[in-house]
């Protein structure tokens, strides 16, 4: 059991520090009439660093005289002091009757502190009748430097003067140490008519009726603070007692963790919430789950998860499973990575809510059965921010020497509702193959359920828009034929589609198809009876190509 010095005030620059302890402990005011009632108080001083040297000039120790509740020597009366100390260079003054205690080197210049402490008793002080709080203030003249300045820095501490034969203390635990989960029951003695509270973390419980409680589980080493309060007259005066109970093999909980070095954990780690590393952490077994970490570096050789902030760089040995990974440095991969799976099939006309960021992709094939006959529809894509459109089929007349697939695919982002739909165009012979695909980023299923896409209740309608008919595709002006690249780039000139010019405004439509492997073609300009095809990727083949050229409705 220890008695916890309650500090009023502090200036900054105080270099020692200071425990007041009291005999009889609380101090007990004295009775009305009889003997008067004596305490005792041991202030010991201490460098908390005893590394680096405190010079001191003189120290002062004020007791409050007089018959109020804030003080605590009767007056008219005296008292003892003595000082002791490792070092013998100190001398201690008389008490004045205004309650001070002088301490200053026998030398009249300092005393070095360093591991030494110095321990001053005041004795046979005469306290007075008054229930109330007192405050004893220490005022210190020291330096860090051998030659000053020794400024006065003040601490003031509060003791409670509880009633004539008040007593209270002998706070103890039947076991100082518990396994991860256990308990103990702590016990004290206390006088009738007080108020007793047991402190421990951010948790009270009062025990004012008792003189044992068991504590609840313990997975933690914890301190507990006995509270004793009594209140007089409108004074209340209050004490504390603490204890610590150990707990073997302890479950760490903190808000914040910070790793000065490395970290090893051969379990598992479970952190809610901030976790900062400025070593490195090494997980060489079992699993890490980390919500908010923060890292310079991280290295995992079994599975993390969860989410993963990283200034520096991260290094996967093993299977790593983040749900959020923010890398603003180097990611490292030593063992293959999967971003992409469970490519899954999709039905068209519908709507979808996704539940993970992801790709749909949409595709529309001629039907192969006869590419004579018109064939002719368009795949329609929504993706919560953009639409996306593609067109496939054949155009009969030009008596099956064009046969178009096509797809589009669109990026779409995590809690959007999208939708996939086809139409087909009117008057055809047959209808085109639709294809519709998600492929979600990370695992999961589409489901009614709800996984990485779900299927939506509200009925899809196909966007209005005008869609011209194979008839009307069939009676615009066209025009085909064959060219070649040369060194990537091509001119294809084309005589005049009608007679009102309507390809000086280049309203048309040019579809090329290679002939031969390349990089792709694109039309990268139209102009008034020409354009310009270019191999895609600074492609530079000399492939050849058929293109096809229809006005637009």
């Amino acid at each position: 059991m220890a008695t916890v010095t309650q500090i009023a005030q502090s200036d900054a620059n105080i270099l020692l520090t200071y425990s007041v302890a009291t005999t009889p402990s609380p101090i007990q005011v004295s009775p009305q009439s009889g003997d008067p009632m004596k305490a005792t108080l041991t202030i010991v001083a201490n460098n908390p660093d005893g590394a680096t040297p405190v010079y001191v000039q003189q120290l002062t120790i004020a007791l409050t005289v007089g018959k109020d509740a804030a003080s605590l020597v009767a007056p008219g009366t005296t008292f003892k002091a003595m000082v002791s100390s490792a070092n013998p260079g100190w001398q201690i003054s008389d008490p004045t009757v205004d309650g001070i205690v002088t301490i200053t080197p026998i030398s009249g210049g300092t005393v070095t502190v360093t591991t030494d402490g110095i321990t001053i008793v005041l004795y046979d002080i005469i306290v007075n009748k008054t229930v109330g709080t007192t405050q004893i203030v220490i005022s210190e003249e020291a330096s860090t430097s051998s030659i000053g300045p020794f400024d006065p820095n003040a601490l003031g501490v509060y003791e409670g003067k509880f009633p004539y034969a008040f007593f209270a203390g002998d706070f103890h635990a039947t076991a100082i140490q518990v396994n991860n989960g256990g308990q103990t029951t702590l016990a004290w003695i206390g006088s009738q008519n007080a108020t007793y509270t047991i402190l421990w973390g951010a948790n009270t419980q009062d025990v004012s009726s008792v003189r044992s409680w068991q504590t609840p589980k313990l997975y933690d080493t914890t301190t507990f603070y006995l509270q004793v309060s009594f209140t007089q007259q409108g004074e209340t005066v209050v004490q504390y007692f603490s204890l610590t109970v150990a707990v073997a093999n302890p479950s760490i909980v903190a808000t914040t963790l910070e790793v000065l070095n490395t970290a090893t954990m051969d379990s598992t780690l479970t952190t809610k919430g901030n976790t900062t590393l400025q070593g490195t952490l090494t997980v060489p077994a079992g699993t890490t789950t980390l919500r908010d970490a923060v890292a310079n570096s991280m290295t995992v050789h079994g599975t993390a998860s969860s989410s993963l902030l990283t200034s520096g760089g991260v290094q996967s040995t093993s299977y790593a499973n983040l749900v959020n990974l923010t890398v603003t440095g180097n990611f490292t991969l030593n063992s293959p990575a999967t971003m992409f799976t469970n490519v899954q099939s999709i039905a068209g006309n519908r709507n979808y809510y996704a539940q993970t960021d992801g790709f749909i992709i949409a595709a529309v094939q001629a039907n192969g059965i006869d590419y004579t006959q018109s064939c002719l529809g368009w795949a329609y894509v929504n993706s919560g921010d953009v639409s996306y459109w593609c067109t496939g089929g054949n155009f009969n007349s030009l008596a099956g020497r064009t046969n178009t697939s096509n797809m589009c695919i669109a990026p779409v982002r995590r809690g959007r509702y999208c939708a996939v739909g086809y139409q087909n165009a009117n008057g055809i012979s047959v209808a085109p193959y639709y294809y519709f695909w998600w492929i979600p980023m990370g695992t999961g299923n589409v489901s009614t359920s709800g996984e990485t896409l779900v299927m939506s209740d509200e009925e899809f309608v196909f966007p209005t828009e005008l869609v011209p008919t194979s008839e009307d595709v069939r009676l615009l002006p066209q025009l085909s034929g064959s060219a070649h690249l040369h060194e990537g780039k091509a001119t294809v000139e084309f005589a005049p589609l009608s007679a009102d010019g309507a390809e000086k405004n280049q309203n048309y439509t040019v579809l090329v198809v290679p002939s031969d492997m390349c990089n792709g073609l694109a039309v990268v300009r139209k102009a008034e009876q020409y354009f310009i095809v270019q191999e895609l990727h600074n492609g530079t083949s000399n492939v050849a190509f058929d293109w096809h050229i229809v006005r637009n409705a």
